[in-house]
């Protein structure tokens, strides 16, 4: 790789991890599309090397929001134990699946999260801890989120955010610090598959995780002084400007 691409790599890193921290997802529908698109990079390849960075961006914020209180663990850890299990499932499939087809899914994925975060009447943030509503729909959809995790290269934060808040009525400033924690285990177990099958490129890998963890712990500082609907509007707007990219790159356009 030589000092240029090292460059972008890291500079993707970078954003990926700001955004990640502040929305509460992993970046990794920022690195995937990004490592595709810019650097001419294999969709599997870019999907493995993405679940790897997403670990890292999920081990930075996490720290930060920990350290003040923020993240719902136990919460946490019962919707993630039905994410680990898809996103090992999610892995495995995707490794049987031609790269447009894996494409064009991250953007239907991504079109739909973003909808519904920027259209919505309000984030349904009503639920105090430990008395959240309709926890096995939750559940349920932390399972399919996994899925998509390890098919796509996402850490599943734009599902995992949005089920929480639109499902569950878990609160915003709740839900963007649990979200960060969950992803990084979701992101792990699809990684582990990927490894296992030679897919991860240790350089690219190296370099966005760097950049990752260094732009979440700002993404992270940044989140907790936003306003909760500017958070949703911001979200949903980068996630349908990725989505149309990424349905294009797929379909050939």
């Amino acid at each position: 790789m030589d000092f240029a691409s090292a460059l972008l790599v890291l500079s993707i890193g970078l954003g990926a991890g700001f955004a990640g921290g502040l929305l509460g997802v992993g970046g990794g529908f920022i690195i995937t599309p990004a490592l595709i698109l810019l650097l001419n990079m294999k969709p599997h390849i870019a999907v493995a090397t993405s679940l790897f960075a997403v670990t890292m961006t999920s081990l930075s914020s996490t720290l930060y929001y920990a350290e003040k209180g923020l993240v719902d663990f136990h919460l946490g850890m019962m919707l993630e134990s039905a994410s680990m299990l898809g996103a090992i499932l999610g892995a495995h499939l995707a490794l049987a699946l031609p790269g447009n087809v894996i494409e064009i899914a991250f953007g239907l994925v991504l079109g739909y999260a973003s909808l519904k975060m920027a259209f919505s009447k309000g984030v349904h943030g009503d639920g105090r801890e430990g008395e959240y509503r309709h926890v096995w729909a939750g559940i349920a959809a932390s399972f399919a989120a996994g899925i998509l995790s390890g098919l796509l290269g996402i850490g599943g934060g734009t599902v995992k955010g949005p089920i929480m808040m639109l499902v569950m009525g878990v609160p915003v400033h709740t839900a963007v610090p649990t979200s960060s924690f969950m992803i990084g285990l979701t992101a792990a177990a699809g990684t582990i598959v990927y490894i296992s099958a030679g897919l991860v490129e240790p350089v690219t890998a190296a370099l966005t995780a760097v950049g990752v963890f260094l732009g979440a712990q700002a993404g992270s500082r940044v989140a907790v002084r936003t306003k909760p609907r500017m958070l949703r509007r911001i979200f949903g707007v980068v996630l349908l400007l990725a989505a149309l990219r990424m349905i294009a790159k797929g379909l050939g356009v």
